[in-house]
């Protein structure tokens, strides 16, 4: 099945997460203190919208049932989860290298390694991307993926909400577009019926012409 692409939004997006990039990065320089910069988180929301928004076009009207709702799970681990591990193992590589260095007498940071924001136990709730609900009190490892947590859990929640919800519309609309159905329904089939019996009485006519001479 072929779906839409909204080009523009990919664009907005992009435009989204170099904001929020440049946030995060912690170099001082001539746009360092501008105001579009100093709040650019506000482009995180944004782009969560821009994200719901290419979601449910995607993938609202295929929310059927329980094993649609599993495949769709299943896609958006498989998009957000394997990256997110790849940057964290990245991460973790870089801190065994830190402690291997300090046993060598290289000390390159001046924080207990393995502790804090980096401690062994959050490895398992990043691994899990449940980091950003409510495990630790601050971010930890790598800390912007706090919104791939938030995003990959609410996508679920997503998932099971709209079959649900659909259920339920359609419980509770249809009493109400019931009455206002049935009339359009039976004036376009008399308006069918009519044109049939029109199309039927000329072809009618047109056949018994040769016995009327």
């Amino acid at each position: 099945m072929i779906t839409a692409r909204f080009v523009v939004l990919d664009g907005w997006r992009g435009i989204c997460a170099m904001f929020v990039a440049m946030v995060h990065i912690d170099v001082l320089g001539h746009f360092f203190y501008w105001p579009i910069i100093r709040n650019g988180h506000f482009f995180v929301d944004f782009f969560f919208v821009l994200s719901g928004f290419v979601v449910t076009h995607a993938y609202g009207h295929r929310l059927t049932d329980a094993r649609a709702t599993g495949r769709y799970v299943v896609r958006r681990i498989g998009r957000l989860w394997p990256l997110h591990a790849a940057v964290l193992v990245a991460f973790v590589a870089a801190e065994f290298g830190l402690a291997l260095l300090g046993r060598m007498g290289i000390q390159l940071s001046n924080k207990p390694l393995f502790s804090g924001p980096t401690s062994i136990e959050a490895i398992g709730t990043n691994l899990l991307l449940i980091q950003a609900l409510g495990m630790h009190p601050w971010p930890t490892w790598n800390a912007p993926s706090w919104s791939i947590s938030v995003e990959l859990y609410v996508n679920i929640l997503f998932g099971f909400m709209v079959p649900v919800l659909r259920s339920w519309l359609t419980i509770i609309l249809n009493p109400a577009v019931e009455p206002i159905r049935r009339p359009a329904h039976t004036g376009i089939l008399n308006s069918e019926l009519h044109q049939t019996a029109g199309t039927g009485s000329r072809a009618g006519g047109r056949s018994c012409r040769p016995f009327r001479k």
